[in-house]
């Protein structure tokens, strides 16, 4: 039975039947080809489905060796034709079809009705019946055949279910209202409905226009893995899973913007990540309502909105490693459809501070390297402001020596050392955006440019002083310490700030917005969770952490403001316990 299946359904069977009827026609083998094709009859009824009558049909016309007619019917014929009637009749008691009655098929049926009476009355007549009219009487039989039986057999009752197990595309989605078509018509997907169902198919067909996955252009590292985020939506959750097999990890997608429908998919490890924070962020992105979405920078603002501040409360990353290492420390990841950045909360003023790499170098390196960029971020921000104000305020501060060398220095600059500063501070922002915006082939001109204008000749001309282009070059290199354009853009934002205190009250308006800076930061608060955690609220487990870089053996738990599960390694209690059972 298996392998009479096999062989009606494949295409051997009509091979078979084809080769019968030729070596009939040629040896003239009327009867013994007919009987042979007789018993091949029956064989459609252990087929998958009808569709073995299709060639026994057309296998009829190869059974007329001479002109039919009452008096003379072919005896090969007669007996295909009866062996046929009773194994169709034999199926459709089995199988039980259901007839599908469409308008072709009900136009056909007074057609073939029609010609069959005429064929009858030229029997009745003893005319003779020719091969073509035998011809078009089998197209029209074949035809029919195919609408009342075989289309309901072989995409059966649900035609959804057999396309989507025969169409090679996972990218098949049942649809089934307008909105639906309109979106994934718009997202290059084919829409096929069915006449008589309230349902449609949506099959992707769209051209990849994606690049490929390349190392990482915001984030560089030396060491540690070298891909990033793309624009593919579904490369960049590959991305993820391919670094963290758990059945826990979870990707809940919503669409948001009323026109763009963008994908935006909110990752998290459900027994890691707070419920509470999940859904808070769930509920967050449900209640965006905007056009469109197209990029996760929407996001990040409208998620920060509420509270003012120069600081970025929402790390930004395109770096696949990073993000699964703060899925795996409780933090919860949002990834938007079309953008290379991911969204990670909930984030706090250490985060900025801390690099993916900092985890493939020795702890001690690392430790050092966190260091050097929190004095790097103080220094950006503050050294400008406090030559302002010793220049201008607070002389006594500097030893004599230096000062009158600082006076020197400054004799032939017509400016006030705040108006010196501003100058070369805003020099410094435009060659910048320059070196930003410029194509690549210009870059060696304005790094000359500026070298030349900035450098050299600006001090020849007196318009600067020297200790200003050291001042300023200290300042924005230490700027550059950080990857994070948004944090390097709040350091802009509070060295200025810093420069107008410094420039009206002296070092009493730096100390004085220094608090105030420390005052606001710290009634921030990202998701729940003050933006000074783990220095203020105090946490002894968790402030050394957040500085020091520990091996992988030693940090035992995680950081207890993202979650209630604390522990990240185990005791090897299970080992002593084997080994024991080992020994004895």
């Amino acid at each position: 039975m298996k392998y009479a299946k096999k062989y009606v359904d494949s295409i051997f069977f009509p091979i078979t039947l084809g080769i019968i009827s030729l070596i009939g026609w040629v040896l003239n083998f009327n009867i013994p080809s007919a009987i042979i094709s007789a018993i091949l009859c029956f064989l459609p009824l252990f087929g998958k489905d009808g569709r073995g009558y299709l060639s026994l049909v057309l296998l009829v016309p190869a059974m007329v060796y001479n002109p039919i007619s009452f008096n003379n019917i072919d005896l090969g014929l007669f007996i295909f034709a009866c062996t046929i009637v009773i194994s169709l009749t034999l199926f459709i008691i089995i199988r039980r079809p259901k007839f599908r009655f469409g308008r072709i098929a009900i136009s056909l049926i007074p057609l073939y009705a029609i010609f069959v009476i005429s064929l009858i009355i030229q029997f009745s007549f003893g005319t003779p019946i020719y091969k073509e009219s035998l011809y078009f009487l089998l197209g029209l039989f074949f035809i029919l055949l195919f609408y009342l039986i075989f289309v309901p057999i072989l995409y059966g009752d649900n035609v959804f279910e057999y396309l989507k197990m025969t169409i090679p595309n996972s990218k098949l989605k049942i649809i089934k209202t307008y909105d639906e078509i309109f979106y994934y018509l718009s997202c290059g997907y084919t829409i096929v409905l069915v006449d008589g169902d309230n349902k449609g198919i949506a099959i992707e067909t769209k051209a990849k226009l994606d690049r490929s996955i390349t190392e990482s252009t915001s984030e560089p590292n030396l060491k540690g893995p070298k891909d990033s985020f793309t624009e593919n939506y579904e490369s960049n959750i590959g991305l993820i899973r391919k670094r963290i097999k758990d059945y826990n990890l979870i990707f809940n997608e919503v669409n948001v913007g009323r026109r763009t429908k963008t994908k935006v998919s909110l990752i998290y490890i459900k027994d890691i990540a707070s419920t509470e924070k999940v859904e808070l962020l769930q509920n967050k992105l449900k209640n965006i309502d905007i056009d469109g979405i197209i990029d996760s920078n929407y996001i990040k603002e409208l998620l920060s909105c509420g509270q003012a501040s120069f600081l970025p409360r929402v790390v930004s990353t395109e770096r696949p490693d990073n993000v699964s290492i703060s899925l795996l420390n409780g933090k919860i990841a949002i990834l938007v459809e079309n953008s290379p950045f991911v969204l990670l909360l909930p984030s706090v003023f250490a985060d900025f501070f801390k690099t993916s790499e900092d985890d493939y170098i020795k702890p001690f390196n690392a430790t050092t390297t966190r260091i050097i960029r929190y004095i790097a971020f103080f220094i950006a921000i503050l050294i400008p402001a406090f030559y302002i104000a010793v220049m201008t305020y607070n002389m006594e501060v500097l030893p004599n020596l230096l000062l009158t060398s600082f006076a020197i220095e400054r004799e032939s600059v017509p400016f006030p050392t705040v108006i010196e500063v501003l100058i070369m501070i805003t020099a410094y922002e435009i060659l910048k955006e320059a070196d930003t915006r410029k194509p690549q082939i210009m870059g060696a001109s304005i790094s000359i440019v500026g070298a030349l204008v900035l450098g050299d000749a600006a001090v020849t001309a007196g318009i600067i002083s020297p200790i200003v282009v050291i001042v300023i070059s200290l300042s924005a290199v230490s700027g550059m310490a950080f990857s994070s354009p948004d944090l390097v853009n709040a350091i802009r934002t509070w060295r200025l700030l810093f420069i107008l205190s410094a420039c009206m009250f002296g070092l009493v308006g730096i100390i004085s917005l220094f608090l105030v800076f420390i005052a606001k930061t710290s009634s921030l608060e990202v998701l729940g969770v003050p933006y000074f955690t783990p220095l203020a609220p105090f946490i002894k487990k968790d402030i050394k952490a957040s500085i020091v870089k520990q091996k992988q053996n030693k940090i035992k738990n995680r950081d207890s403001y993202l979650t209630n599960n604390l522990k990240r390694i185990g005791d090897g209690k299970w080992k002593k316990y084997y080994y024991y059972h080992l020994y004895f």
